[in-house]
Order: structure tokens, then sequence, then C-alpha cells
């Protein structure tokens, strides 16, 4: 646990989006796990009370007394004071994690490529050679070597439940000012922690080559 748990703060999408079937991720921190081959992650408070079961932190049941078990003693700014028990119980480990940062890297997402207009709030786009319609309030994840809408029920539950995933773009409007076209939207960093508003230069032409002449 010392070696693979990170800290990164609260689920923003999650606390913004969620609805009432996340209530209970609105007001805690997140907790990755990187110890399994599946990464994972848990919401916690202060006096929440987890245990060791099934190669996994859950949150402790009413037969936790068979299981190792984890709480959360204290969240302090930047600090987060755990304790860790065995099944009997007799030994105890402290832990200290620290918040940390992994950043909106808004630098390093591809930009979208603007085909043409469906409508006046339908837009046409490309990414990596594959196309489709946005408008505002739509959702579409960076995979690294493209972008995906998120436009059903399946590919939202695989959004939420997979660990870093890829940053998310919700899309608020396209303006075209000065001969350029732009997307607005809120971008989250891929661990849902940080949320900046972001600004897609969607105008430019991919890059075209002319044929070599023939020898």
């Amino acid at each position: 646990v010392r070696q693979k748990v990170a800290w990164l703060g609260q689920d923003l999408f999650l606390k913004e989006h969620g609805g009432e079937d996340f209530s209970f991720a609105q007001e805690s921190q997140r907790l990755d796990f990187l110890h399994s081959q599946t990464p994972y992650f848990i919401f916690a408070k202060t006096n929440d009370l987890f245990s060791w079961r099934e190669g996994r932190w859950q949150r402790a049941q009413e037969d936790s007394r068979e299981h190792p078990l984890m709480k959360v003693d204290k969240i302090e700014g930047l600090h987060m004071n755990i304790s860790i028990w065995d099944i009997a119980g007799r030994h105890k480990e402290s832990l200290l994690l620290t918040r940390s940062s992994i950043g909106v890297k808004d630098r390093n997402v591809l930009p979208l490529k603007y085909i043409g207009a469906k409508s006046s709030q339908k837009w046409l786009i490309k990414s990596n050679k594959e196309r489709f319609s946005i408008e505002p309030g739509d959702w579409l994840v960076h995979l690294g070597h493209k972008w995906e809408k998120i436009d059903s029920l399946g590919s939202i539950n695989l959004y939420i439940n997979k660990l870093n995933m890829g940053e998310l773009f919700i899309i608020r409007e396209l303006l075209d000012k000065n001969g350029k076209k732009y997307l607005i939207g809120d971008l989250f960093n891929a661990s849902r922690t940080e949320k900046s508003i972001h600004q897609m230069d969607i105008s430019k032409s991919e890059k075209k080559y002319n044929k070599p002449p023939k020898s």
C-alpha cells in the first residue's frame, strides 16, 4: 500500500456530473491503487473504514473482523493519515500520504479537425481518420492517438470505472473568430482530479503532400 497508492484529490468529474448515484464520491477523496493487474480506486473521507477482501480494499461490512482493516484517521491540507490492522487486530501500521498532482495536459491532446456544419448547433469533425458529429454538451475522451465520443451507457460506464483512461473534453460551444474556428469546453485530466477551460483550434487543415514527379 505504501508504494502503490496515489492520492490526487477529489474526482471532479463525478462531483459535477455524477448525480445522486455517485453522491458518496462527491465529498470524498479518491485513492488509486496500482498493486493489482487491474488498477482500481476507492472514495474515502475521515473515519471511513475499509477491509481487504478478494485482493482489494472495499468498504467495510459486517464480516470485517475476518479481514485486515484500513481506516482514514485524518485528512488535513496535503496530508492524509491512514492506519492498517492485521486480521487479529494486534499489528498496526500508520501511513502518511501526500496529495500529488499530474495536471491537465492540455498541450499534449491532439486537435480535432473541422469538416463542416450539419446545423447551427451540430458540427462534423475528424479525429485520426474517423468522422463524427458533435454538439454542445457532448463528451469526448482522449485516448492518446485519437478522440472518441462517449455516447452510450457502455462507454460511460467504461470511462467512469477505468482508471486514468484519458483526458475528457466536455464541449460548451464553437466560436468563429478572425477566420478560425475554436471549440470551447471543460478539459478534465486523466485522473479527473483537475479541470481547466480549454480552447481548441479546430480550423487547422491536415497537411497535404505533393506526389514526387515521375522520373
